[in-house]
């Protein structure tokens, strides 16, 4: 597996910042992170960058009919993007406050949490950045995050996890 994170504040120029303000953050996230997919794709298979095509399954996932496997995340200024031999997925979240309303995505797995008030957000965010590199690993949707046991995806599945003072990443891999 291969994950690169993209900071956007670092080509924050006056041509990125125009488009930000033109298209907005999540639009402009997408963009770098397709040109990212699409550049690595062309290096790999000798192919022009502007031949290569991102389209969707049914379920969201993206995909190329090259057949290299990625996924792609973002969080505010950081993009998140994965490659790998087999179906990989990857979520990046921002640590901040969480809204004790999310728990009931996830409410059978509340016993795995830290009720350590100290880790409690970090802890969420690792549980909840994994279910969603599943899902994305998958091709599934956020709705699906209630009926999917971690334990499952960690007994399965070849997971990374990494925290940072700022965010929250994780991959998950097929085996």
């Amino acid at each position: 597996m291969e994950l690169q994170i993209i900071n956007i504040n670092e080509y924050s120029n006056e041509k990125l910042s125009e488009l930000k303000n033109k298209i907005g953050l999540r639009k402009l996230q997408s963009l770098i992170a397709h040109f990212y997919v699409k550049k690595k794709i062309s290096l790999l298979n000798d192919i022009p960058i502007d031949k290569i095509e991102i389209k969707y399954n049914d379920s969201g996932k993206p995909y190329t009919k090259y057949g290299q496997e990625f996924s792609i995340s973002h969080s505010n200024e950081l993009i998140a993007v994965a490659f790998g031999q087999k179906r990989i997925g990857v979520d990046i979240e921002k640590i901040k406050p969480i809204n004790k309303n999310l728990l009931f995505k996830i409410a059978y797995d509340l016993d795995l949490l830290s009720f350590n008030y100290d880790n409690f957000d970090i802890d969420f965010l690792k549980m909840w950045t994994i279910k969603e590199a599943y899902i994305k690993c998958m091709g599934g949707t956020l709705l699906q995050m209630n009926k999917i046991p971690l334990k499952t995806i960690l007994d399965n599945y070849t997971v990374k996890t990494e925290v940072t003072d700022k965010y929250v990443l994780s991959t998950v891999e097929k085996r």
